[in-house]
């Protein structure tokens, strides 16, 4: 699942430092994303991509029909838009908002 792999990442000693993590910010992040987010059943397959591990973020956006997918991967934003998806950056994002 993409939260089970954002969880992974948000905790890697790396990540936690660069973006000053601490325990309780990451589970006050998660328990945002767990009321506000729109899960959705995984029903899509997308094979797009390279890297293969990618295409579930292209597959969600497009089930969620999502209007940003956002991520620090190159090889996704490089894409800049999929099936009506803008796909950014977080500088990006928060420009736009």
């Amino acid at each position: 699942m993409i939260i089970d792999e954002f969880i992974e990442v948000v905790n890697r000693p790396k990540v936690k430092e660069k973006h000053k993590l601490s325990e309780q910010r990451i589970e006050k992040f998660l328990n945002s994303i767990y009321t506000l987010a729109e899960i959705v059943p995984g029903l899509y397959q997308v094979a797009k991509l390279e890297d293969v591990k990618d295409d579930k973020f292209l597959a969600c956006a497009l089930e969620g029909k999502a209007d940003y997918l956002v991520t620090g991967d190159p090889d996704l934003r490089e894409l800049k838009y999929y099936w009506g998806t803008q796909i950014v950056g977080v500088k990006q994002l928060l420009g736009k908002l």
